[in-house]
């Protein structure tokens, strides 16, 4: 589901924004990084000119990244994760950004919420906190590969105002009920 939601929220947002704006069929890429290259080649050199290149998944945002530097394309790709590749991509000027999951903070966040509850004798909280996960660009990618290098203490210090940002909504000001989690926040 959280491909498919990339998928649609990247779509309409796109429209949007521009909405004389062509935007292709979604190509059925694959999770092995291989075959999503050779899908992802063949689909840029057929439209060598697009504005941006778009991948739900972490392969194809890599491969997309990997052939607009080595074809030397004027096109842009912002990626939906952030390992090694993205992140270097980033440094050199070929991605634009990366707003990875924020995997970290909803651990980081549920484990406070527990640690409230068992030891601070604080009901658990119901239901699902929204998270908005930083974008990562040229502004903070160095922060973000140093935060990555000590995970342990570089994580914390990174993430900390978005940690600091959720704390002070309070568990029950930002809390949604389960049934909206696959539904589109307004």
């Amino acid at each position: 589901m959280v491909l498919e939601n990339r998928v649609l929220g990247t779509r309409s947002a796109l429209a949007a924004a521009m909405p004389k704006a062509h935007v292709l069929p979604t190509l059925q890429t694959n999770a092995e990084r291989s075959r999503s290259f050779v899908i992802w080649n063949e689909a840029i050199r057929k439209a060598p000119n697009a504005l941006a290149y778009l991948d739900a998944c972490e392969p194809g945002q890599v491969n997309i990244a990997k052939i607009i530097e080595d074809d030397h394309l004027s096109a842009v790709t912002v990626a939906y994760d952030a390992p090694e590749e993205i992140r270097d991509g980033i440094k050199r000027g070929t991605v634009l950004a990366a707003v990875p999951g924020a995997f970290f903070l909803q651990s980081y966040l549920a484990v406070h919420f527990a640690v409230q509850a068992i030891h601070g004798g604080k009901p658990l909280p119901h239901g699902w906190l929204r998270i908005v996960p930083p974008v990562i660009d040229p502004t903070n990618i160095e922060a973000f590969i140093k935060a990555w290098a000590e995970p342990q203490t570089g994580l914390p210090a990174f993430y900390k105002p978005q940690v600091d940002a959720a704390l002070a909504k309070g568990v029950d000001a930002g809390l949604q009920p389960m049934g909206n989690y696959d539904n589109p926040v307004k």
